[in-house]
């Protein structure tokens, strides 16, 4: 196969192009130089998590004590927040034992990943692509929600639509929030 450039291929012909990325920071300036262009990348925002974040070490004990039935992960980032939001309050591998033992909710592939770098598997896994609706079906399809304790972990802003028809199924919902 050979390297020449298609004539249909991008070429920015040196000129310098901005990219406002984070998560794949790396393949956007890969694919930029690839075409020829001279690359600037940067986030466009930064999650940032909240200091001193009391409803998640509540929460974290709240689950360790079995007052949780179900939790959604909605982000990666988050879970690993949390996770670090609690951890001298509640050990992680006691927190991670009691989110072995209930239900888990993973909003897309991003935090199954997270979960798995603490030896954590979702129970229910959201498919493409990741909106609240497709969990709200996903929910409906695989569990029991009615006088269910749901906690969400949110991102960024709540979802009141996520919240509003989860708790028209009969859950008793708990959004925390643990980035901004």
């Amino acid at each position: 196969m050979s390297n020449e450039r298609k004539q249909s291929d991008p070429d920015f012909r040196q000129l310098r192009v901005v990219s406002l990325e984070s998560r794949r920071a790396d393949d956007m300036v890969r694919l930029i130089e690839k075409n020829n262009g001279v690359p600037f990348v940067s986030p466009s925002m930064k999650e940032v998590p909240l200091e001193n974040n009391q409803p998640s070490v509540d929460l974290a004990h709240r689950i360790t004590t079995g007052e949780v039935d179900i939790v959604i992960f909605m982000t990666g980032v988050g879970f690993k927040h949390f996770v670090e939001a609690v951890k001298s309050h509640v050990p992680t591998d006691k927190l991670i034992a009691a989110l072995s033992d209930i239900i888990t909710i993973a909003r897309g592939p991003k935090p199954v990943a997270a979960m798995k770098e603490f030896g954590l598997s979702a129970s229910i896994k959201v498919p493409e692509p990741n909106t609240w609706r497709e969990l709200l079906e996903t929910v409906d399809e695989f569990c029991q929600i009615s006088q269910q304790h749901i906690a969400i972990q949110e991102y960024g802003k709540p979802n009141a639509s996520l919240v509003a028809g989860l708790e028209a199924r009969g859950a008793k919902v708990t959004p925390v929030r643990v980035y901004r």
